[in-house]
């Protein structure tokens, strides 16, 4: 007897398998609301998990890198600020004056000295701006942590949202037989190929503890 090219192969589920237990956990009014359930919400946690895995890694990036180039960028605009305010008026008017080259004797038009001053409002307020956008960014710096599976917890917000959808407010996630453990498995799966398990029981916690203040749907 031949044995097959890839082992792995026997043990890995149909999408259609998987899909099928995770439709089969919930209730349902009729068989178009079993449908739709199937096809919009299912599949389309499906194909945007999919899509996430493609990218291979997250799409805001990572926390601590963002947060290094975010302060750099913060810095340097505080410079730039503090090094305009330094300058001598005439060249600061300059600075913004694109119409005059500063070597002749005349006064700039009405027209020019209107540009003029309109650019550097804009100038120093986009900067005033980005100053302020960097602050709340460095507040809550954006991204996932190096260490932290950011497909797993995907897959985990994606789980809750479909119990949600169903009426259901995940509670349990420190069992795996817990429906909310059971969902986000059966999604992992159906995604990468691979059984969830305990692994996904920090990730399913991380997305219980940013999402569940304030549910108020019945508990299972």
């Amino acid at each position: 007897m031949r044995a097959p090219d890839n082992i792995a192969s026997v043990w890995t589920r149909s999408d259609d398998e998987i899909i099928a237990e995770i439709i089969d956990v919930f209730d349902y009014i009729d068989d178009l609301d079993r449908s739709m359930f199937k096809l919009a919400t299912v599949g389309g946690a499906i194909d945007t998990l999919r899509v996430f895995s493609s990218m291979k890694a997250p799409i805001w990036g990572n926390r601590r890198d963002n947060l290094d180039s975010i302060k750099t960028v913060a810095n340097q605009i505080a410079r730039l600020q503090r090094l305009l305010q330094r300058m001598p008026k005439p060249a600061l008017a300059l600075l913004f004056a694109f119409e005059e080259t500063g070597l002749g004797n005349h006064i700039p038009s009405t027209t020019t000295q209107q540009k003029t001053l309109a650019r550097c409002r804009t100038t120093v307020g986009m900067l005033a701006w980005l100053r302020t956008r960097c602050d709340r960014l460095l507040a809550d710096p954006p991204g996932k942590h190096g260490n932290a599976d950011y497909l797993q917890e995907l897959t985990a917000e994606a789980a809750w949202d479909i119990l949600i959808d169903r009426g259901k407010r995940p509670a349990a996630v420190g069992s795996e037989k817990s429906l909310y453990r059971k969902v986000t498995s059966l999604l992992w799966e159906v995604v990468t190929g691979e059984p969830g398990g305990a692994s996904l029981e920090h990730p399913c916690r991380v997305v219980f503890e940013s999402r569940a203040a304030g549910e108020t749907d019945p508990e299972i």
